[in-house]
């Protein structure tokens, strides 16, 4: 029978290592019901489209919810992955603090910005534990649904109890 990570893991030193294993080794749906949803390599421009393929088809919201954002305001990604929706974000105009816990998210997602030229934004790889993040003023909070908070920190206060 195929392991199965728990709901609720316990919570210990080294909690942050197995979320960060967990999530590097299921890089924003590369895998679905055990199919491949592409055959291109990590970080290529086909790998990219056909992840955003897939992710805009079962969540046909966010291009539109992006599209309705004001160019110019400051978004912070929680999660971020390799950046499928920070890419449409910066595209669209918006200034992206980007936070992620695995370094192959995060490093996928510069190496992108990077190739196309794209302005830099603000990557930051996060411990699944952290209780604090750099100071800057944010107006959207993309983690599936968008939430109006005046920082980073008080972000994740909100998402996480902390």
């Amino acid at each position: 029978m195929k392991h199965i990570e728990p709901v609720s893991p316990a919570i210990g030193k080294d909690l942050t290592p197995r979320i960060r294993d967990f999530w590097t080794r299921r890089v924003n749906a590369e895998r679905i019901m055990g199919r491949d949803v592409t055959a291109h390599e990590r970080g290529e421009d086909g790998y990219f489209r056909d992840l955003e393929t897939q992710r805009y088809r079962s969540h046909r919201h966010l291009l539109p919810w992006i599209a309705a954002m004001t160019p110019g305001k400051t978004v912070l990604e929680i999660g971020s992955g390799v950046g499928l929706d920070t890419y449409a974000m910066a595209k669209h105009g918006l200034e992206v603090t980007a936070v992620d816990l695995t370094d192959v998210g995060v490093a996928t997602a510069r190496q992108r910005f990077l190739r196309h030229r794209m302005r830099q934004i603000s990557w930051q790889r996060m411990p699944a534990t952290c209780r604090s993040l750099k100071t800057v003023s944010i107006t959207f909070t993309p983690l599936a649904y968008c939430i109006t908070l005046p920082t980073p920190k008080e972000a994740f206060r909100r998402c996480t109890g902390y």
